[in-house]
């Protein structure tokens, strides 16, 4: 039997500059998680996608139930969209990674909330999109990343579920 030739290059391939989305958001899930005395959890979810599909989704299910073709063209910025190329791209391999960010009341039958969601291409961190509260927003690094998450994690809306969920966890263990 013959020696497997590795065809891979002699060096290693580096140590990333900059921390993975997924990783600072896995870290924040473990942070709540100590906030709040591992009364309430947070979970972490990924899943591939097609950036294509996932434009034309995201399009579609915004505008109205009369959107003509014309206006979906527009929203899409292109002059040939054709269902056919939709269908086609869900055939390829998926070209980008959504994230998103839970949090789980245990004590709640296992109950989550979706909080927000980070999209990015497959083989590019940045820019990444978050969605927040219906609410798109950009981050072209790690620290803009960061600044985004501080915001959505210190805003009334997150106060409110994370108050809630505490509210009602805290009834049910204490009966």
């Amino acid at each position: 039997m013959t020696k497997m030739e590795s065809l891979w290059p002699e060096e290693d391939f580096g140590v990333p500059e900059t921390t993975a989305p997924i990783v600072i958001l896995r870290q924040q899930a473990y942070a709540l998680e100590q906030k709040t005395r591992n009364i309430l959890e947070a979970e972490v979810s990924s899943s591939p996608f097609h950036l294509k599909t996932d434009k034309f989704l995201s399009a579609y299910e915004s505008a109205s139930s009369n959107l003509v073709k014309p206006q979906l063209k527009s929203i899409l910025g292109t002059n040939d969209f054709e269902e056919e190329e939709i269908i086609q791209s869900e055939n390829e391999s998926p070209d980008g990674l959504r994230h998103s960010f839970y949090i789980k009341a245990p004590a709640l039958g296992g109950y989550r909330y979706r909080l927000f969601s980070v999209s990015h291409k497959a083989i590019s961190i940045y820019p990444l999109s978050i969605s927040f509260d219906g609410k798109p927003s950009k981050a072209t690094n790690e620290e803009e990343f960061r600044t985004t998450l501080r915001d959505i994690f210190a805003s009334e809306r997150t106060k409110k579920v994370v108050q809630a969920l505490l509210a009602q966890s805290l009834s049910e263990t204490a009966s």
